[in-house]
C-alpha cells in the first residue's frame, strides 16, 4: 500500500492498482495501459505479461536500478562511501 501511495503521488501517473492475483493478465486487459512498467531484475525480452502487452499495443518499460538482495553488499557499499569521506 505505501509503494502504491507513493507511486499514485507522481503528477504523470494516471492510476494505480492492486490485485490479488498470481498473474496480471487480467488487470493488463481491462485497463490496456500505454506502459506496462517492470523492475530491473526483468529485460524487454523476459517480461512473463509481453505477449499480452502487445496484443493490446502496449510499451513496456525497464524501471529502476539494479536490485540489490544482499544486505552485507549494502553494508559493504555505504562503509566504502564513509571511508572515501573520512580521506576528504
Amino acid at each position: 500500500m505505501e509503494r502504491g501511495k507513493i507511486i499514485a503521488s507522481f503528477f504523470f501517473v494516471d492510476y494505480v492498482t492492486f490485485f490479488d492475483e498470481a498473474k496480471v493478465e487480467k488487470v493488463l486487459l481491462a485497463l490496456k495501459p500505454h506502459v506496462h512498467a517492470k523492475g530491473s531484475d526483468y529485460t524487454v525480452d523476459t517480461v512473463p505479461e509481453r505477449e499480452t502487452v502487445k496484443k493490446f499495443g502496449g510499451e513496456i518499460a525497464i524501471t529502476g536500478g539494479p536490485k540489490i538482495k544482499s544486505t552485507s553488499e549494502v553494508i559493504q557499499e555505504i562503509a566504502a562511501k564513509l571511508k572515501d569521506e573520512d580521506k576528504s
